[in-house]
């Protein structure tokens, strides 16, 4: 079924990482006085067109800027581009083949590109997997720039494949272990899931960081090493909670060090926050403008 959208008019911008990797997004800003922007980082086989992005556009007020971009984990699989001095090189991306750590190279090029338009401070706003994809980034960076995190849809992907994968949990994990020994870690261990054993040990071994970023049953001491100011979002119907999604949004608040952790729950929304986009965006700006005047 066709579907369509009008989104206020934003700007194509195109910036390469520090490892040189070309990256692509969009823009949206009112005015050139604008001095924070929301960087939006999306999750597993998403884009930077969703519906969130869409509403986050729409409601966009005035000082804010937003840069939504594809990071390399765009689609189930992509195909890249890399320079190599001055060759430029192809390679496979996506998903399914992404290395998770890489993940701080795309985040920092987002922002080291919006800092030469002009931006002085960024909210870095992760929906499902970009959500541990914002905690990795400031975790590891310290990033003095970024004043705030929004978390869109938290879940445990750690402990949400370990049920998925049942039984065969450990017989998976073993199979990866073997292949990334041998060198093979781009070969797909189980077609079922669908990512290359590098990827999938990401998610499933706690000597992983991914997989312990947010392990909702473990310490989240990267997590709990953040100190600027989160909010973190579940709607009420979460179909990927392994609990009620306030017992999650406590066990965040209860192991965060953040300056100030703020917590909402949007009544009647899923993970994608269908129809119920526009009450997410109206709730993160009113978060970040308190920020911004704080």
């Amino acid at each position: 079924m066709e579907h369509s959208e009008v989104w206020k008019s934003g700007r194509i911008v195109r910036f390469l990482t520090k490892d040189k990797v070309k990256l692509n997004g969009i823009l949206f800003a009112d005015s050139s006085d604008a001095k924070t922007c929301l960087i939006y980082i999306h999750g597993m086989t998403g884009s930077f067109v969703s519906s969130i992005v869409g509403a986050l556009a729409n409601a966009l007020p005035q000082g804010f800027g937003l840069f939504s971009f594809n990071n390399r984990g765009h689609d189930q699989v992509s195909s890249m581009s890399k320079f190599i001095g001055a060759k430029r090189v192809r390679f496979r991306a996506g998903t399914s083949f992404e290395k998770f750590e890489d993940s701080v190279y795309d985040i920092g090029g987002a922002i080291d590109a919006m800092q030469k338009l002009g931006f002085r401070k960024f909210i870095l706003c992760g929906h499902s997997t970009g959500c541990q994809k914002a905690i990795y980034y400031q975790y590891k960076m310290h990033d003095r720039r970024v004043s705030g995190i929004a978390l869109l849809g938290p879940a445990d992907d750690y402990n949400l494949l370990k049920k998925q994968l049942g039984r065969r949990y450990a017989v998976v994990k073993g199979k990866c272990k073997r292949l990334i020994s041998k060198g093979k870690g781009e070969v797909i261990p189980d077609l079922e899931i669908g990512l290359c054993a590098q990827r999938l040990d990401s998610q499933i071994n706690l000597g992983r960081v991914e997989a312990r970023l947010l392990d909702y049953s473990g310490p989240m001491k990267e997590f709990g090493a953040i100190k600027v100011p989160i909010l973190a979002v579940f709607g009420s119907e979460e179909e990927y909670r392994l609990m009620h999604v306030d017992k999650h949004l406590d066990i965040l608040s209860r192991k965060s060090r953040s300056m100030h952790f703020s917590k909402l729950v949007i009544p009647d929304a899923n993970h994608s926050f269908t129809s119920n986009e526009t009450v997410l965006a109206k709730n993160i700006y009113a978060w970040a403008a308190a920020l911004k005047s704080s």
